[in-house]
């Protein structure tokens, strides 16, 4: 069910942006998401990976995830690697190599764009694009803030506690860039990359050593790893302060439009338009009452 809908949220489940993962620890959250034809949401198809131009969120807040493409590519071969390439695919009868950067060459000369297509059809342009955008960087975090900002009831050490789905053995098959390989792939996926990761278009920790053309050490791998989690824990952090002015912005307004409400109110109560309607009225009724009963006696 990559694509499903809760109360208050509709998923949309970019492929290989961790949309497995939020599925599961979502209802181990106790949240109930179902499929879109099942939730009774409008346009849904038989299509497990609903887009946004098939789907009509409705009142629900619409979430989908992003990936670095460079990570998305390396995530999509580490995949092919363990589990097998698929001889029906186009793609894979054009790209199928077990050299990492041999591979991604042939998929910038047969599939370039592959990921920002992706991005487009299921996240939508900036300016018509799904209101919740989270990152695979941050799929934890993200997902617990847009199930909050969706208004959903859940576990939070349910979700913390969930472990990730569907990972792939970096050790057994090694997945670095050369860097110019890594130059040519950016180039070809630079929608995305432009759009929500143009502070780090060439992620360090994805990168054979420009000098030595050798890998780095697992402990060089660790360090370069914390240090692009603390950026985009950085990141995460400048997104949950925006969301929270927004938030806090829009319960100003409302609670400035309630208090406009109640003054109008009190100004009407006490107005002598509203003092003088109702003697009015009952002495209009009483005139109906005795013009009534005194029907019968003129006859």
């Amino acid at each position: 069910m990559p694509t499903f809908v809760t109360s208050n949220m509709v998923f949309l489940h970019v492929p290989k942006t961790g949309g497995t993962w939020v599925t599961q620890a979502v209802q181990a959250a106790g949240v109930a998401a179902l499929p879109p034809s099942s939730a009774g949401a409008r346009g849904a198809g038989g299509d497990p990976h609903t887009s946004l131009s098939e789907l009509s969120a409705g009142e629900r807040l619409s979430v989908a995830f992003v990936r670095h493409p460079l990570d998305w590519w390396r995530s999509y071969w580490g995949h092919r690697m363990r589990a097998g390439w698929l001889v029906d695919s186009s793609l894979d009868r054009a790209t199928a190599s077990e050299d990492f950067n041999e591979f991604i060459g042939r998929v910038v000369e047969h599939c370039p764009g592959t990921v920002d297509g992706l991005v487009r059809r299921f996240i939508g342009s900036p300016t018509a694009e799904v209101a919740f955008v989270g990152r695979f960087e941050h799929l934890l975090e993200d997902t617990c803030m847009a199930l909050t900002l969706s208004g959903e009831r859940f576990s939070l050490p349910a979700l913390r506690a969930h472990p990730r789905e569907n990972t792939n053995d970096y050790t057994r098959f090694t997945a670095l860039y050369r860097p110019e390989v890594a130059e040519r792939l950016a180039a070809a996926e630079h929608e995305t990359i432009e759009r929500f990761y143009p502070e780090d278009p060439l992620p360090a920790h994805l990168l054979l050593d420009r000098a030595g053309e050798q890998q780095p050490t697992a402990r060089e791998l660790d360090a370069r790893r914390l240090q692009e989690q603390g950026r985009g824990l950085g990141r995460a952090l400048e997104r949950a302060r925006s969301a929270e002015t927004q938030l806090n912005g829009s319960l100003t307004r409302e609670r400035s439009q309630h208090a406009e409400t109640a003054a109008a109110l009190a100004a009407l109560r006490e107005s002598h338009l509203v003092r003088g309607t109702r003697p009015l009225r009952l002495g209009y009724y009483r005139v109906r009452r005795g013009l009534t009963s005194a029907r019968p006696g003129r006859r």
